[in-house]
Order: structure tokens, then sequence, then C-alpha cells
């Protein structure tokens, strides 16, 4: 059985509740064994850490999500800091910057963000980062933070940027992106790069494969985006899912 390692995934959020010790187990029953969970805002920070005290296979990554930054505030940065120091977290995240919305403050979403890189900074924590069409201004915080290890989710950029994030020394989340006709440039790119600077996700419930049934997605799906990146790098799956699950547990010191 491969041994896989679902680097991203929302498995505290509400559409879980119903299913949640279902779903883990039709994982475990594919090799999909551990599973990081990144926070989104203060309000899942205790829920999550419950959460993964409960299943052993599940690790918390606290933060403030970009695409909330209107409802985050000051006292929320300095929570976030007092729970780090009480309460084992793998990294930082799920925080980045997003600029899609061109209505956005993108101002206050390069506050919160550097305030994060710098707990970061401070507590020697890896990034999981969420960006969208901000990858050069996250680029050069990340350098200004001398942050050197991480995962960009669900990249999709220029092989440029991605040769800029490996340089600093991040990964790169692999997800059901590449199993979309129109994606065509991305698996070019991951066929292309070393899997070494890889990893597998699947952003459950959200980027369900194509065409998947239009409910939610859940962590199952990582198990066929691998089959998938092994097809592309004619590569076999048991190389895939071993290389990139050791990423993972690299990155975030998991026990082995």
């Amino acid at each position: 059985m491969m041994p896989l390692i679902d680097s991203h995934c929302h498995l505290d959020f509400p559409c879980f509740d119903q299913d949640r010790k279902a779903i883990i187990e039709q994982c475990q029953q594919l090799g999909i064994n551990q599973f990081i969970i990144p926070a989104i805002n203060r309000q899942s920070w205790l829920s999550l850490l419950t959460l993964c005290d409960r299943y052993a296979c599940c690790w918390p990554a606290l933060g403030l999500h970009p695409c909330f930054t209107q409802q985050h505030t000051d006292d929320d940065v300095k929570q976030l800091r007092q729970i780090l120091l009480q309460h084992p977290a793998i990294a930082i995240g799920e925080i980045g910057l997003d600029f899609y919305d061109k209505t956005t403050d993108k101002q206050a979403q390069i506050t919160r963000f550097e305030q994060q890189l710098a707990m970061a900074e401070e507590f020697a924590l890896p990034v999981i980062l969420h960006v969208r069409k901000a990858h050069h201004e996250v680029i050069a915080r990340l350098r200004k933070y001398h942050i050197h290890h991480g995962i960009v989710h669900a990249f999709s950029s220029s092989q440029q940027q991605a040769e800029q994030y490996i340089e600093q020394g991040l990964l790169l989340g692999v997800g059901s992106l590449i199993s979309y006709p129109n994606a065509q440039r991305l698996r070019q790119l991951f066929q292309q790069l070393p899997l070494q600077h890889l990893v597998l996700e699947s952003d459950a419930p959200d980027m369900s494969l194509f065409n998947a049934p239009a409910l939610r997605n859940t962590p199952l799906s990582i198990y066929t985006t691998c089959q998938q990146l092994a097809q592309l790098r004619t590569e076999t799956p048991a190389t895939i899912a071993t290389i990139t699950s050791q990423n993972v547990t690299n990155l975030f010191r998991l026990p082995s």
C-alpha cells in the first residue's frame, strides 16, 4: 500500500461533521495516513486543535487566511502568538496574499501577512501559503522575513515563479488542477520539476477532480492525483507517493 500524506485539507470544516471518522478510515484503506489541516480564522483554532488531539493522523497549522482579512483584527494576531506559545502547531497557515479581487484592500492583507511571517520566523515554523495574483509580492516578503520552509498551496503559476519558490526552499502543492483539460501548461511544469520539491494535496472540501460530481471534495482525491502525476512523469505511483510523503514528513518533522 502506498504511503500518502494530504498536505492541505480542511477536515475541520462543518461539512465533515457527520462522516469525518468514516472518511479518515476510507483514506487509511488507500494508504492516505496523515492529513495537514490549516486553519483559516481565529474561530477555528481551538476546534482544530481538539480535532487533532482526537485523531493522531491529523496535524494542525494555525493562521489567518488572506481572503478573510476584513474579519481579522489586531487582537487575532496577538491571540495567534499566545496560542502558539501554549499549543503545538506544525506550521503557520493558511496565510498569504490574494489579489484576485481587484477591489481588495491589498495593504491590509500585506500587513496581516507580514505579521504572521514574523511569527513564523520567531517560532521557526514553516508556512502554508495561499497565493493568487500576488506571487511577486509574496516571494519578496519570504526573502524579507528569511522564510525558507513551507508549501505554496495549489501552485498554478509560471515556471519562473516555481523556480523562485524552490530557490527560497519552499515546496509546491500539486492537487486536482492537473486533472483539468485546460491545465496543459501546469501539467508540463509538474512533469519537469524535480519530485523532491512537490507535495500532494486535496484542498478538501474544495478543488474537486475534473468530472467529479458537484459535491464536496475529500482527501480521497489525492489517490487519483498521485496516479495522474505518476502518468505525467512516467514514474510509478509508489515512487510519487513515497517521495512526496517524505517531503511533507521532512518539512513538518512528522514521525516517520
